[in-house]
């Protein structure tokens, strides 16, 4: 779990509730406010969720790291290794060949 994530999504809650930044619309009634509020947040939320996570995703990672890939990677010596995945998928068309 991404606690930056869940951290930046009450600190935003709680910016946006009614009366601490924002108080729109004025002099209307509680659920009306509620709802306006609420569609604030969710907008602002949609367009700066993912940045916070990447941004926090990056600062977690050590510096150099790159997360290995599906189709091959390397071992300690820095050779490429395929992945167990496309061994599977070579060993099925090698004995289809075989068998033909």
């Amino acid at each position: 779990m991404n606690w930056v994530i869940t951290i930046y999504t009450a600190l935003l809650f709680f910016a946006l509730c009614p009366g601490v930044l924002v108080s729109l619309p004025p002099k209307r009634g509680k659920i009306t406010v509620a709802a306006v509020h609420a569609f604030i947040f969710a907008i602002v939320w949609h367009f700066t969720h993912k940045f916070v996570l990447l941004t926090s995703m990056r600062m977690s990672r050590p510096e150099g790291f790159k997360p290995k890939t599906l189709e091959s990677s390397t071992d300690v010596t820095g050779n490429k290794v395929a992945s167990k995945a496309s061994n599977k998928v070579a060993n099925k068309a090698s004995k289809n060949d075989t068998t033909k």
